[in-house]
């Protein structure tokens, strides 16, 4: 047996083994259009502005440039942005700390102010009472 014919065995084998799926015929058009309507452009290529094959190296250098220009512009504008986005992150950390500082330091104030409320309560009872003077009469 030569190499030839062990290679048509062993293709026949795998075929045998590992059939190939047929594909699905596609299903029939339920509603075809009865009036289809001409292609406008009777350019079969589907770019509308293919690139002519010559052109001269100033206009690749034209072109080249052109884009550079262009990804450079988006590049400025994308570091923009981001700077942006940054410093606007980094306000709003600096405000959420100062946040935070805040309310611990007007937690204090609410125990404070009973400790002081409760010391004047019990210094206005332990005093005796003003004597309750007549209002000057309007001469």
């Amino acid at each position: 047996m030569c190499a030839a014919d062990q290679l048509k065995n062993m293709q026949a084998s795998t075929e045998q083994t590992n059939p190939k799926p047929k594909p699905k015929p596609n299903p029939p058009n339920p509603n075809p259009d009865p009036n289809p309507t001409p292609n406008p452009n009777p350019n079969p290529n589907p770019n509308p502005n293919p690139i002519p094959r010559q052109v001269s190296i100033d206009q690749m250098k034209q072109i080249s440039d052109k884009a550079k220009s262009t990804w450079d512009k988006f590049r400025k504008e994308r570091d923009f942005h981001k700077m942006h986005h940054k410093r606007v992150v980094q306000e709003k950390n600096k405000l959420v700390v100062d946040l935070k500082r805040l309310k611990n330091h007007y937690a204090n104030y609410e125990p404070m102010l009973k400790m002081m409320r409760g010391k004047y309560e019990t210094a206005m009872k332990a005093r005796p009472p003003k004597p309750h003077l007549p209002s000057p009469q309007p001469h």
